[in-house]
């Protein structure tokens, strides 16, 4: 933008991606709600906006399930959580940070 100082690209970082959580819980006596269920999705993070503004991060997506239930990695198995108290939580996939907006230096800068 010639007629700008410093005129250029001006968008802000995008927000960072949503974890997925898992959470025990009492009231909760049955994974049948998770059978036909096999994939979870969170939210991805608002882009970001002109003027330098960041986008808004998405919302955590929070997966409730019955107190002694075991979480594994289903390729090593790996035992990632054993939900054994009420309440207990578990990031079993963390978010993105969030892409850089225009006019920013690169990371290693």
């Amino acid at each position: 933008e010639s007629k700008v100082a410093f005129g250029g690209p001006d968008g802000g970082d995008g927000g960072r991606g949503a974890d997925i959580i898992v959470e025990a819980d009492t009231r909760i006596t049955t994974l049948l709600d998770h059978r036909y269920k096999r994939w979870y999705k969170a939210a991805a993070g608002d882009p970001g906006d002109r003027g330098q503004r960041s986008g808004k991060g998405g919302e955590d997506l929070v997966i409730v399930l019955p107190v002694g239930t075991v979480v594994t990695d289903e390729e090593t198995g790996e035992v990632l959580a054993d939900l054994t108290c009420p309440g207990d939580r578990i990031v079993v996939a963390s978010g993105g940070r969030g892409g850089k907006g225009g006019g920013q230096p690169a990371s290693g800068s």
